[in-house]
């Protein structure tokens, strides 16, 4: 498909190509408003030496044993007695308790927390309650010494008002819906210019046109002079003396075809205004032009659509004209 192909698809579709783009972008942003929100509350929590009475290598045995024991702690703060814990003090159910994720990095003992849920105060609420019983279990099972734990919790973030969990924003999911509507207006677009009627090749114009249809027109003037010799042979069998007529159905007609054509025609049978005289096809007078003509010869452009409109005309001109109308497919 050429340039000029998709220039004339766009401008034949652009209304519905519009249509179907501001459609998309509206419901591309309803769709946004009206799917269920999903909030998201985070959290950070460091899992520390509580009490080491200010030796440093106690502190150390500590945090080492506390990094090497860090998946225990993971599961613990996923576990479901602290969901339970978490339950009864927020008067949310263990199970939306237990929505929560809770990821460490290698060597380290700082835990982030995340949940999510419909609700932004109340995953909130949810969080800080889960953190809030994952400190306490983790007092509770600690070793001690003099009583006191030796491994507690610091909150070093705390549970988060939930914020919109979300890949769109409503703008993004607007701009989305139009790029999705303005794609599905092009297919239908581009299917309708593949399937309708058009002039790819001369069985296109015949089977619309029914008529002959005697070569192409090619960009090599050589190529052109051997079609327009069979034209002329074609229409000196079959017409009687007189100007023949060359019509181009989207622009008139060089002057260089126009002599091309002349050339072939026997000078006895020239009419008094020469032997051929151009027209386009949509002249005011061409009814009248070809009722005089020995013959019509129509020049159709290669891709030309609307064959239905253009067979039409082809029709009327057969209606008037004494001699044949007969056409070549110009793939110019």
């Amino acid at each position: 498909m050429s340039f000029d192909d998709l220039r004339r698809m766009v401008v034949r579709g652009w209304a519905l190509m519009g249509l179907c783009t501001l459609i998309g972008a509206v419901v591309g942003f309803l769709g946004y408003s009206v799917a269920p929100a999903h909030y998201r509350s985070s959290a950070r929590t460091s899992v520390v030496a509580a009490s080491t009475e200010g030796r440093v290598e106690a502190l150390y045995q500590v945090t080492q044993a506390i990094r090497v024991t860090m998946p225990q702690y993971l599961s613990l703060a996923r576990s479901a007695d602290v969901a339970q814990e978490a339950s009864k003090a927020s008067g949310l159910s263990p199970e939306e308790i237990g929505a929560l994720e809770t990821t460490t990095s290698p060597d380290s003992t700082v835990i982030q927390w995340s949940m999510q849920g419909q609700d932004p105060q109340q995953v909130q609420k949810a969080l800080a309650a889960s953190v809030d019983a994952f400190a306490k279990a983790v007092e509770v099972q600690s070793p001690r010494t003099d009583g006191n734990p030796v491994v507690g919790v610091n909150v070093d973030a705390p549970a988060s008002l939930g914020e919109r969990d979300s890949l769109l924003s409503p703008i993004t999911a607007g701009l989305l819906g139009a790029a999705m509507g303005f794609l599905a207006a092009s297919l239908i677009v581009l299917l309708k210019e593949r399937t309708g009627a058009r002039a790819f090749d001369a069985e296109d114009v015949e089977a619309s046109l029914r008529t002959a249809v005697l070569g192409h027109l090619p960009q090599d003037a050589a190529q052109r002079r051997i079609t327009w010799e069979y034209v002329g042979a074609f229409v000196d069998r079959r017409s009687a003396p007189g100007c023949a007529l060359l019509v181009g159905v989207s622009k008139r007609p060089t002057s260089e075809d126009v002599d091309m054509l002349a050339a072939q025609f026997t000078p006895e049978l020239e009419g008094e205004g020469g032997a051929v005289a151009a027209a386009r096809l949509d002249d005011d007078d061409l009814a009248r032009q070809a009722a005089s003509a020995r013959a019509v010869v129509l020049m159709v452009p290669r891709g030309q659509d609307d064959l239905e409109n253009l067979r039409r005309q082809t029709h009327s001109l057969q209606a008037v004209c004494p001699g044949p109308v007969c056409a070549v497919l110009d793939d110019r």
